[in-house]
């Protein structure tokens, strides 16, 4: 692309690297795909508008490319479908049949052209190589130099601007996603510590993370939760964190004030705990029994209490995942499918048979495609070596 803008000649034997990419990969690096796109759209300096969303692929989609797709169409309001074109690489100039055939196959929204096809540009790589002698491979090397130009200035010309798309929907997409991500992350700390009552505690460590993005956590004093766990590095300032709400936090129980509130590299975890109760006879013990039963009439309404408390939560959750599916350009992504496999038992133990319903409907057609099982795969095979780098530091 910056070949053809600068009017570069296939004679000058010029290529240009725009940055030297590291060959070790994983989920870990593939997760800041995701993170610094929504950096991107979320500064006040960055991007409010698009263009076109570009993937690049070669012939096939392996199962990390699946969730690359999968995470990045997830931040995008359901506004964005007809921006998304394919830059196909290593192209031989022939109609690319297996990797349009992957891109139906998986139902990748996208913009389609009059035949119901994926729109599409081909490019040959061949013309980074070292040129070769003889007349044939210097005529091969100057078609594929030409066919790419060619395809990039077709490109260029479908972007019409009567096609730009405003990212205030992505916007609300990106919030949204946060939300649910900081929500999910506290119902399972407080479902964890209601759990193992008796034999745990929670207590406040310090964060054990290799991305600095993750580095710091937002906690609550009053209520002694994780507000925001992951990737809380975007501001400073608890207020405008964006789990809150006119000043209040919407994801901890008690819903406090953002004074209420610290930044720190530290996090509430819940660890088991040994705890033994002495009493120096059976006498002893009956007089404290009368006491006991008046401390356990408020324990029951504290663990009642507790208890509509998580209700509440996980209303907010559910309601979160709808409005998600409702704007989302792939409210099926792995992002919330990993979710559901904790969310969706913790509702059919509170009765919630309708939400149960409705959300085993979502995650048997997602995971009814094979594109979402591969994605799915690869961010839990990803996520158990991260957590397993992670217990052994």
């Amino acid at each position: 692309m910056f070949k053809y803008l600068l009017g570069v000649k296939f004679e000058e034997e010029l290529w240009y690297e725009i940055t030297e990419e590291a060959a070790t990969r994983g989920l870990e690096k593939d997760l800041k795909v995701a993170e610094n796109l929504s950096t991107l759209f979320q500064s006040s300096d960055g991007v409010c508008e698009v263009d076109a969303v570009c993937f690049a692929s070669k012939n096939r989609l392996s199962d990390r490319q699946h969730y690359i797709i999968s995470s990045i169409l997830s931040l995008f309001g359901k506004d964005i479908v007809n921006n998304i074109v394919f830059l196909i690489t290593h192209s031989d100039g022939l109609p690319p049949k297996n990797v349009i055939g992957a891109i139906n196959k998986a139902r990748i929204p996208c913009r389609r052209d009059h035949n119901n096809q994926p729109v599409h540009f081909l490019f040959n790589n061949r013309q980074a190589d070292a040129r070769h002698p003889g007349e044939c491979y210097v005529r091969a090397q100057k078609c594929a130099w030409e066919d790419s130009m060619e395809e990039i200035k077709k490109f260029l010309q479908s972007l019409d601007e009567k096609n730009r798309r405003s990212l205030e929907l992505t916007s609300d997409v990106l919030i949204e996603r946060i939300i649910l991500e900081a929500s999910m992350c506290n119902l399972q700390l407080r479902v964890q510590e209601k759990e193992s009552k008796k034999e745990a505690a929670k207590v406040k460590v310090p964060i054990e993370s290799a991305s600095w993005k993750s580095r710091k956590a937002m906690t609550c004093t009053v209520c002694e939760e994780n507000c925001h766990e992951f990737d809380c590095w975007w501001v400073s300032n608890p207020n405008q964190c964006e789990v809150m709400k006119n000043g209040f936090c919407t994801v901890c129980t008690g819903k406090s004030h953002h004074s209420k509130h610290v930044k720190e590299n530290k996090k509430y975890v819940i660890r088991n705990s040994s705890m033994t109760i002495e009493f120096d006879d059976v006498e002893k013990e009956c007089e404290k029994a009368q006491e006991q039963s008046k401390r356990l009439s408020v324990v029951m309404d504290y663990l009642d209490q507790d208890l509509q408390d998580i209700e509440d939560q996980q209303s907010e959750a559910y309601m979160t995942i709808k409005h998600l599916s409702q704007i989302s350009l792939k409210p099926d992504s792995a992002f919330t499918l990993q979710h559901l496999d904790f969310f969706i038992p913790k509702l059919r133990e509170a009765g919630k048979q309708d939400w149960v319903r409705e959300l085993e409907d979502l995650r048997r057609t997602a995971e009814a495609e094979e594109a979402n099982k591969d994605a799915l795969s690869y961010l839990k095979a990803g996520l158990a070596k991260l957590n397993l780098f992670f217990s052994g530091q």
